[in-house]
């Protein structure tokens, strides 16, 4: 009986281990700020547009892949941060196939809200199908930035929304 259960044991095993190889889909993964650019101002005037195609956007990002690196980097382009802060902080998660990026900041709050690009990487992720996801401060009901990226066929890529309310 105790060769059996030690054998059920080592399939368990080999299975879990099996299944290690296989593209991580749960846990945590490693993000780090590069730069944060100083307040911009208060208006999506400040922002740059990329392509013609976007005029009229306000806030978006431009992503870019290193798959030897296994390393994504991101530009935040008119991120909302209160004009007091101390620091920017970002937390990173893979749940299924999707890259959760949540950003935060450190420091008492004052009355007044800037635009900044935020310049981030994150490092562990595998060539695949996923889609990024930006948790902004002071979003409210406006447009999210969520989006589908193929780091195996399209390592690079930009996505652009329209927001309207203050600071944008």
């Amino acid at each position: 009986m105790l060769f059996f259960r030690l054998k059920i044991s080592l399939l368990f095993l080999t299975i879990v281990c099996w299944s290690c190889d296989r593209l991580v889909t749960d846990g945590n993964i490693s993000a780090k700020i590069t730069t944060a650019s100083q307040c911009k101002g208060t208006s999506a005037n400040s922002f740059i547009n990329l392509a013609s195609a976007e005029t009229g956007k306000s806030a978006g990002v431009l992503y870019n892949y290193n798959p030897e690196l296994e390393e994504l980097s991101i530009t935040h382009l008119n991120a909302a941060i209160n004009c007091c802060r101390v620091a920017i902080i970002t937390r990173s998660v893979i749940s299924k196939d999707t890259i959760i990026i949540t950003q935060g900041e450190k420091g008492d709050a004052c009355k007044c809200l800037c635009l900044i690009d935020i310049d981030m990487t994150v490092k562990g992720l595998k060539r695949g199908n996923y889609i990024l996801k930006i948790e902004e401060l002071y979003l409210g009901d406006q447009a999210k930035i969520v989006l589908p990226i193929n780091l195996g066929q399209t390592p690079y890529g930009s996505f652009f929304v329209q927001r309207t309310s203050y600071p944008w």
